[in-house]
């Protein structure tokens, strides 16, 4: 059996959500993400 080298990047699961459930509340139809975009931008 090969091996290869993988990286293997740690994801902190609590802010993942909370960036998740940060967005979801953005009221952004289509055509005017703008708002998507900037909170994008910051994190």
């Amino acid at each position: 059996m090969a091996t290869t080298n993988q990286a293997v990047t740690a994801v902190n699961e609590e802010r993942l959500l909370n960036s998740f459930l940060e967005l979801a509340k953005i009221n952004a139809p289509s055509g005017k993400e703008k708002p998507v975009a900037m909170f994008l931008c910051r994190v």
